[in-house]
């Protein structure tokens, strides 16, 4: 794997520009945290004679999402997972799927989901980092600011893939935006909420464990802290 040097038992730290995040390179906090590596979609940790009990293999997936606003208005797309026998409203955005870079991911799933085509993608506008401890899953998300995109809002009918059904596509007032938002996930729908609201800065790390489809996914650290304070709810 290009740009990564291993030593016996981690990886050494590797920077990248954000543009060129790929499904297999792995983020820094987890190779910090974990020593371990991105691989097609899975997270492979690394053996090592002081790391007995993380040789087995679990499920990372890295997810994309953008933020595109239009005057008052933000799009958003109405969704059902396979999992979740309720509907929610989300930014677009899905899996960064293999041999696929971030920024191209979301150019694709905006299409996939709305018809709209990206032309111009503006700055990262926050992380989320999801661990499911009953399953040992992880996921981070990045969303991006779309400054720029043609076409009409016409998702198919309905667009359905693996991992979710996208049963609508609307640009709504910030105002009703953030009412269907609070309907949602919590790792998804609270960093989206305060980040309409201005009241969580470019570039916030958000930190969730537990299953968010047994609303178990709580807040447990998030940099710059919210109030002035790490929030654990």
């Amino acid at each position: 794997m290009p740009g990564l040097k291993k030593t016996s038992k981690y990886v050494e730290e590797m920077s990248v520009p954000v543009e060129t995040i790929h499904a297999d390179i792995v983020h820094y906090e987890f190779r910090k945290t974990y020593g371990a590596l991105f691989s097609t979609g899975t997270l492979h940790y690394l053996t090592g004679e002081d790391r007995p009990a993380m040789r087995k293999t679990q499920h990372a997936m890295v997810i994309v999402g953008g933020l595109l606003r239009r005057g008052d208005s933000v799009l958003l797309v109405r969704q059902q997972k396979p999992n979740d026998s309720k509907t929610r409203w989300a930014l677009p955005g899905g899996y960064v799927e293999r041999d696929e870079l971030v920024l191209g991911a979301l150019r694709r799933e905006v299409r996939e989901e709305t018809g709209l085509e990206v032309l111009e993608i503006g700055p990262l506008l926050y992380v989320v980092h999801l661990t499911i401890p009953d399953t040992g899953d992880v996921a981070v998300a990045l969303v991006f600011q779309v400054e720029a995109w043609c076409g009409q809002v016409h998702p198919s009918n309905p667009v359905t893939d693996a991992a979710e059904t996208i049963l609508d596509a609307q640009f709504v007032h910030v105002e009703g935006a953030i009412q269907y938002l609070e309907q949602g996930l919590r790792f998804a729908s609270q960093p989206a909420i305060e980040h309409l609201c201005e009241r969580a800065p470019q570039g916030t790390v958000w930190v969730y464990r537990g299953d968010p489809f047994a609303d178990q996914d709580r807040l447990v650290e998030c940099t710059p802290a919210l109030g002035g304070e790490t929030t654990d709810r």
